[in-house]
C-alpha cells in the first residue's frame, strides 16, 4: 500500500504494484507506481509502505520443550493448544490472521482453556477492517460464494440515501449483504464508508448468531443512524427496499 499527500490530498494504492521512491532536491519523495501496464509518477511529502507482518519465534527455545513449529509459526488447534500438554499459544506467533482483535480473542480462548473451560476459536466471524478510508468486511465475498457453489442473494443500500449520513455530510459508501437464497441466513456483510469499522460489530453479531435476513429486518434500528443502512440492505435482499428503487 502506498499512501501519498499532494497539496493537501491523500492517495491510497493497494499492492500488488511495482514502485520506486527517490528523493528530490527539495526533500520531497518522487514516486513511480506501476500497476499492470499503467504507471503514475507522483511527488509526495510522506510515503507509508505496509508490507505485512510475520511470526517471530526465534530465540524462544521452543525446540527445547518439543513444541512443533511450521514455517516459523507455532502449530495449535482451535483451542490454542500446542502439541505439548499444558502449553498454549496465541497471536502472531501462531500465524493465520495477524490482527490485534484476533490475537486478543485467541488469548482469551487460551486462558479459558488453561482454567478448565472448553473454549474454541471461531475464525468464521472475524471482522476485517481498513481505517483510512474506512472499509469493513466479515464473512464471504460474492466471488468466494460463487467459488463455493452457493445459491445466494445480494442486497445493497447507499449511504447517500441514509438520513444520518446526509446530516453529517458523509454520503459516500454503501452496505452490502449476502444471504443464502433458501434459508435466508446471512453469510457476508461488507461496508464501505464513514464508521464502517464501528458498524461491522452488528454484522459480526449477526453471523455469530446465524441470523437470517428476516431477523435483522425485524430488528428496530434507531433513526436517524448509520446502522439503518444495514437494515435497508437486508430489506433489499428480501426484495422490499425502502428509500430506494425496487430492483427490476
Amino acid at each position: 500500500m502506498v499512501r501519498r499527500r499532494v497539496s493537501g490530498a491523500i492517495g491510497l494504492f493497494l499492492l500488488p504494484a511495482r514502485f520506486l521512491i527517490e528523493d528530490d532536491p527539495e526533500g520531497n519523495k518522487l514516486i513511480s507506481v506501476a500497476t499492470g501496464e499503467v504507471e503514475q509518477r507522483l511527488t509526495a511529502e510522506l510515503v507509508l509502505v505496509a508490507v505485512g507482518r510475520k511470526p517471530n519465534i526465534e530465540g524462544l527455545g521452543l525446540e527445547r520443550v518439543g513444541l512443533t513449529t511450521e514455517r516459523g509459526k507455532i502449530l495449535v488447534n482451535n483451542r490454542m493448544e500446542t502439541n505439548v500438554p499444558g502449553v498454549y499459544a496465541a497471536g502472531d506467533a501462531i500465524g493465520g490472521t495477524l490482527l490485534a482483535h484476533v490475537a486478543s480473542a485467541e488469548g482469551e480462548v487460551a486462558v479459558e482453556n488453561t482454567l478448565g473451560k472448553d473454549s474454541v476459536m471461531d475464525y468464521k466471524v472475524v471482522p476485517h477492517c481498513i481505517y483510512s478510508p474506512e472499509l469493513a468486511s466479515i464473512g464471504l465475498t460474492e466471488n468466494q460464494a460463487r467459488e463455493n457453489g452457493k445459491d445466494f442473494k445480494v442486497g445493497r443500500f447507499p449511504f447517500a440515501a441514509n438520513p444520518k449520513a446526509m446530516i453529517i455530510g458523509q454520503r459516500d459508501g454503501f452496505v452490502k449483504v449476502l444471504s443464502d437464497a433458501g434459508s435466508g441466513d446471512i453469510f457476508g456483510i461488507h461496508i464501505l464508508g464513514h464508521q464502517a469499522t464501528e458498524l461491522i460489530a452488528e454484522a459480526a453479531l449477526a453471523l455469530k448468531l446465524r441470523a437470517s435476513v428476516a431477523d435483522v429486518a425485524a430488528t428496530i434500528h434507531a433513526h436517524p443512524s448509520l446502522s439503518e443502512a444495514v437494515r435497508k440492505a437486508v430489506l433489499d435482499v428480501q426484495g422490499i427496499p425502502i428509500h430506494m428503487p425496487r430492483k427490476p
